[in-house]
């Protein structure tokens, strides 16, 4: 369950002509348009280390409950280690280049990564670039694949916070399509072959659904390795049909709890509330809230969880950035007897915070940790690319990150009542107890 980083930026556009794309300009980033119509994006970032991160415009929420895990299989396909005869594995090809690639599938899109040595990076580029678009897959790699998503399945369900936050995805949003998980249930998968990845290739791995973002030593550069490795791929040359997206997710309308089968020891549960889009005015507000209540050893929850009632072993949260209704959700693993009164120190901190009972050193507090997440975030080639890459293709600028930032600072505790009391009434509880319960 990955995070999405964010990016601070500013942005100035000017007008540059270059012979094999047309490029503007701030003082930290270029952002190009590929002759096929890829735009990409390319920033400078310190080390020895280039990164890119490209961008498909269709996530596990457009699978379907016919192909739940399709785009995880894909992912895993494309980059395969498993050799057939003489054949190296792109993933394998790029790690003798000294990189390594990677691949992150989430509700609204996906992305393939791609980290490496400077003086690699521009081969290694060319690797990924083939593996997308002139994949050499075969059967039996993606059968190993299939093999190897049904146990990482497996192995969640074995994870008391991973199951529990599955289950509460599945019960929060119901038959919508945020709610599917992007690993797929094992009679999907085990349908699911090379027609229907050829399928997802034809109609996504196209100029038309592409955004490339680099963050290197020398962007100048790696723009130009973008467009050597990327800009031979031709546009779509038939009428796609429209995919389905994944639509506007539902707030939560209700409070409803559930108890669901657990493991033999030990407990869980996931506490949800409606969250805002990437994009939102309350955005800045709620991300302050999640940070007032779990971010880190200093705020009021953590401290009764952990410290003075000792009710949970772990105790964090989760408000994953969409382009559409999202959820924030709150985490506690604890012994069985203590789940309750666990959750019930999670609703009183956010009963408090929906009535302006914050005080200034917890506001301050709170604020360091939000915009901290935000500095650290720009500390790796690969986090800058990331960033930069989610705000374009949903619609905001690169620089979205620092513009959350700063509205982060000026708010006060009546604005995170205000977004509390807008967002945080209605709930959604999955509980997680040894042993099958009603």
């Amino acid at each position: 369950m990955s995070r999405i980083h964010t990016l601070a930026l500013a942005v100035a556009l000017i007008a540059l002509a270059v012979p094999c794309y047309a490029t503007t300009r701030d003082s930290a980033s270029n952002k190009a348009v590929l002759d096929n119509g890829i735009p990409v994006l390319a920033q400078e970032s310190d080390g020895d280390l280039d990164a890119a991160c490209v961008f498909i415009n269709t996530g596990s929420a457009a699978d379907g409950k016919d192909n739940a895990g399709l785009t995880s299989l894909v992912c895993q396909a494309l980059l395969s280690c498993h050799p057939v005869g003489k054949y190296v594995p792109p993933a394998i090809r790029i790690e003798q280049l000294g990189g390594k690639a990677g691949a992150a599938v989430q509700s609204d899109y996906t992305c393939f990564t791609l980290v490496c040595q400077h003086k690699s990076f521009g081969e290694a580029l060319v690797v990924l670039a083939e593996a997308l678009t002139r994949p050499e897959c075969s059967d039996a790699s993606v059968g190993v694949e299939k093999d190897g998503l049904l146990c990482r399945q497996g192995l969640r369900e074995d994870r008391l916070m991973e199951r529990a936050y599955r289950a509460f995805m599945e019960k929060s949003y119901g038959a919508e399509p945020y709610g599917l998980d992007p690993l797929g249930v094992p009679d999907t998968v085990g349908r699911l072959g090379m027609p229907e990845m050829h399928a997802w290739l034809a109609e996504h791995c196209r100029p038309e659904e592409m955004l490339i973002s680099v963050a290197a030593t020398d962007a100048s550069r790696a723009l130009k390795q973008v467009a050597d490795a990327f800009g031979g791929l031709q546009k779509g040359q038939r009428a796609v049909k429209g995919v389905p997206k994944a639509g506007q997710g539902s707030p939560v309308t209700e409070s409803r709890t559930y108890e669901v089968e657990g493991s033999q020891s030990g407990a869980a549960a996931v506490i949800g509330y409606t969250a805002p889009p990437l994009g939102s005015p309350d955005y800045p507000a709620m991300k302050l809230a999640e940070a007032l209540i779990s971010g880190g050893m200093g705020s009021r929850a953590f401290r009764s969880l952990r410290d003075e009632d000792q009710l949970a072993y772990s105790f964090g949260s989760l408000m994953p950035p969409r382009a559409e209704v999202s959820r924030l959700a709150f985490y506690v693993a604890t012994d069985s007897d203590k789940v309750y009164p666990a959750v019930e120190a999670v609703q009183r901190a956010v009963k408090e915070l929906r009535e302006g009972r914050i005080t200034d050193e917890e506001l301050v507090r709170a604020k360091g940790a939000a915009v901290g997440e935000i500095s650290l975030s720009r500390e790796t080639s690969l986090g800058r690319a990331m960033s930069a890459g989610v705000f374009e293709l949903m619609g905001l600028s690169t620089g979205y990150g620092d513009y959350v930032a700063r509205q982060i600072e000026k708010l006060d505790r009546r604005d995170v009542a205000k977004a509390a009391e807008r967002y945080m009434d209605k709930y959604t509880l999955v509980v997680l107890k040894p042993g099958r319960v009603r």
